[in-house]
């Protein structure tokens, strides 16, 4: 469970990922005040959520996976088991910037590394998803010092997603990675591939 910024006044939580009612004032507002002076709270530990769940429309009732929170866990247990991390350096959806949901974040020596997972099967969209995000999110608050930020998909990169990546990674000062997540993977140290 999260806060809204919206819904805050009266101390009412909210999932994530569920829609929720506006008002007129709230859309004036929507802008204002969210941006102004965020800072970044590191709070360890790790969401649960449900692998699946069932959406039920008028017409239809579909199953519905949730890759993404399955990849945000799947990242935590891998910086916890396979790269030996103390769990009170990871944060698993639970650190924030202002408003806004951090997917995965490690601190260490006082450095964060930032992963944003975005779940389209095209390199070139997640990169287009995520970097505005991760840019946000590292140079928002200028009291934190950023080691590297990660973009995390369900999907490898083809000769010009890498090479894109590339041009990009030479364009800017900060390390930059793209993590391919490989869900069929069983043995959890290969399950993500680092470009």
């Amino acid at each position: 469970m999260i806060f809204s910024p919206f819904i805050n006044i009266h101390k009412s939580k909210f999932r994530r990922f569920q829609p929720f009612k506006l008002s007129t004032e709230d859309l004036g507002n929507l802008g204002m005040g969210l941006i102004s002076s965020p800072s970044f709270d590191f709070l360890p530990g790790e969401i649960l959520f449900k692998e699946k769940f069932k959406r039920v429309r008028e017409a239809s009732e579909t199953n519905v996976a949730r890759i993404h929170s399955h990849i945000t866990k799947d990242l935590f247990k891998y910086h916890r088991d396979i790269l030996g991390l103390n769990v009170v350096n990871l944060s698993a959806e639970k650190t924030t910037i202002g408003p806004r949901v951090l997917d995965f974040v490690i601190l260490e020596n006082d450095q964060f590394s930032i992963f944003e997972v975005k779940t389209s099967l095209s390199g070139f969209l997640n990169f287009r998803q995520a970097l505005g995000q991760l840019f946000e999110y590292a140079y928002l608050d200028s009291r934190v010092n950023i080691k590297k930020l990660v973009i995390v998909g369900p999907v490898k990169l083809n000769d010009s997603e890498k090479s894109y990546f590339e041009s990009i990674r030479k364009l800017i000062s900060i390390k930059i990675e793209y993590w391919a997540y490989e869900k069929s993977e069983n043995d959890l140290g290969k399950k993500f591939l680092i470009y």
